[in-house]
């Protein structure tokens, strides 16, 4: 059951408890909602009897996690040397040490031979909720550990004339951003391994993230 919540609004409404110790916490609050932009203080109450949603829990899909702020010339030049999967592609808010990772590893990946098409890059929160609690997609995560929200990952899909590039390849240009640009593979987790993400994690035995 969703319930909305307008946490802001409740806070900002001036309403006086006989209390020091909740006014003083409540006040704290009233910057945070003041910074948060407009038409994002809806709150939403989740409850599921699913493992992964067991506890109910208060989330902010707009404005829990910031949009990262990434570089306008780093995302042209990206556009330009490599294709993106579709419009809702966003590689503009990815950080910009993450666009010039990337641009490193289309490089690389021409050098080999190979093209690039960035299948998803930086993801609102709505998304990956949707993904995760609405369209119960078996491959998302919840939104809260997923690093394409951080603007720091990506999802590539590597290929020539022939088609996709062989298994081999995407190891290669993952042994690549590793051990060169310090970035983790998802092709190298032990546990769900992911041959097309690449991130800034450093959690090498599972990839929290999809």
């Amino acid at each position: 059951m969703i319930k909305s919540l307008s946490i802001c609004d409740y806070i900002q409404s001036g309403i006086n408890y006989n209390n020091r110790s909740f006014n003083n916490a409540v006040s704290s609050f009233i910057p945070l909602c003041e910074s948060l932009s407009p038409g994002i203080d809806s709150f939403e109450r989740v409850s599921s009897s699913n493992k992964a949603e067991n506890a109910d829990m208060v989330t902010n899909p707009s404005g829990r996690i910031r949009q990262p702020q990434g570089d306008a010339n780093l995302a042209r030049q990206i556009k330009q040397i490599a294709r993106l999967k579709n419009k809702n592609v966003d590689v503009d808010h990815l950080t910009p040490q993450a666009q010039k990772h990337l641009i490193n590893i289309i490089n690389y990946a021409k050098k080999l031979g190979y093209n690039v098409q960035i299948n998803s890059g930086y993801r609102t929160y709505e998304w990956q909720y949707e993904q995760f609690f609405i369209k119960k997609n078996p491959n998302a995560t919840h939104p809260d550990k997923s690093r394409h929200l951080k603007g720091d990952a990506y999802d590539l899909y590597f290929y020539n004339n022939k088609g996709r590039a062989p298994q081999s390849i995407y190891h290669k240009i993952g042994k690549y951003a590793e051990e060169t640009l310090g970035m983790r593979y998802g092709g190298f987790c032990e546990k769900h391994a992911e041959d097309w993400h690449f991130d800034h994690g450093r959690n090498k035995k599972d990839l929290y993230e999809l």
